[in-house]
């Protein structure tokens, strides 16, 4: 990967092919990671995101890889909980895999901000959503997604959040864009992330 002319350094999207990271974490997974942060150092590039939520569990070995190669990187985790505090939250309800649940409460929870998570059996909800969505990101599949999420998110509300995370990357597309304004995609809010960090350029360029 060569770097690129001033003029064409925009934004580089690299697919990083791996086995589906909900059931299978493994060396190889930041290894891979790895590699694509050299690749894209190569590239010419500043800034990275990763759109996965569950690897942030590697989150320190990434840092660590984008440092050596003079790269910022944006944290998922980091950006979602931003805006959770952004919206002055007082409990914010967790929909992700079982790792991602894990790193956004102690995250959200360390930013002061209340957290409530799933019931076992919502939880194995969601676990079903995630699969069936990688498996099948149909219309059908993704009604289906649809009311399973806003079923769980009501229970959620009633135990007190006014904020419902969709925490795992799929999870977003079973709404489109027609998402409910106490939900936040975690996906929106690396975006943001982005923006802001592009905005800042132009601010001390």
């Amino acid at each position: 990967m060569q770097a690129l002319p001033e003029k064409d350094r925009h934004v580089i999207v690299e697919n990083l092919p791996m086995e589906n990271v909900f059931d299978h974490l493994s060396a190889t997974t930041i290894f891979s990671i790895r590699g694509s942060i050299q690749r894209l150092s190569t590239a010419g590039v500043k800034v990275v995101g990763i759109p996965c939520n569950t690897v942030h569990c590697y989150s320190s070995e990434i840092e660590q890889e984008c440092s050596k190669q003079g790269i910022r990187f944006l944290s998922i985790i980091e950006q979602t909980t931003r805006a959770v505090v952004r919206r002055r939250s007082q409990k914010a309800a967790i929909l992700a895999t079982p790792t991602g649940a894990e790193l956004y409460k102690t995250a959200i929870e360390d930013a002061g901000v209340g957290v409530s998570l799933p019931s076992k059996d919502e939880q194995s909800q969601i676990n079903d959503v995630v699969r069936a969505i990688l498996e099948d990101p149909s219309p059908t599949s993704l009604a289906i997604a649809r009311t399973t999420l806003e079923r769980i998110a009501t229970s959620q509300r009633e135990n007190g959040a006014d904020t419902v995370i969709l925490g795992c990357t799929e999870l977003p597309l079973a709404f489109r864009h027609d998402q409910p304004m106490s939900f936040i995609s975690t996906i929106d809010a690396l975006v943001q992330g982005f923006v802001t960090e592009i905005e800042n350029w132009k601010v001390y360029a």
